[in-house]
């Protein structure tokens, strides 16, 4: 898709990472799309409909009916990460707990232990509190391996009597 649409001398953009690939005998790291499904165009109205007619472009992404665009910050910010796709992976925010929320990690060598989210800058650091001694320990992990703790609290309703 990228080749074909530098082919048409449209100035194009495709982030990229590595990842692990398991084959049967082997893994290998190998460079993917950073967004699979995404390639940035940077195009006007009339060339907007013409990268359209490109074989494998589905749709322009669009919000409220507009076309979305990224900033020129927001592309530069991408193309310093792909000085070293080794060291970058995607995560969708939508898998990102906030900072104070109550976590359990569940991958890696803590598994099943909980916490809250303390920081997301790089590393997620997730703090188990031991409330009867008045100490915590931070532990770091990476984001992947935790998900937000479901509340089984009850709610308080307020009825009317009949």
């Amino acid at each position: 898709m990228e080749e074909s649409l530098e082919r048409r001398a449209f100035e194009v953009f495709l982030p990229k990472c590595a990842e692990v690939r398991q084959w049967k005998d082997r893994k290998k790291r190998v460079i993917l799309p950073m967004f699979p499904g995404y390639i940035f165009a940077h195009v006007n109205e009339r060339e907007r409909l013409d990268v359209l007619r490109v074989d494998g472009v589905v749709r322009t992404v669009t919000m409220n009916g507009q076309p979305c665009a990224l900033s020129q910050d927001e592309i530069d910010q991408l193309k310093i990460l792909q000085q070293d796709p080794y060291r970058v992976q995607a995560v969708p925010i939508a898998d990102l707990p906030e900072v104070g929320s109550d976590v359990t990690i569940n991958r890696g060598v803590f598994s099943g232990l909980s916490g809250e989210v303390t920081s997301l800058r790089g590393q997620t650091h997730v703090v188990v509190v031991v409330p009867a001694i008045k100490q915590a320990v931070r532990v770091i992990v990476p984001a992947e391996w935790i998900e937000e703790t479901k509340s089984s609290d009850y709610l308080y309703l307020h009825t009317y009597r009949s």
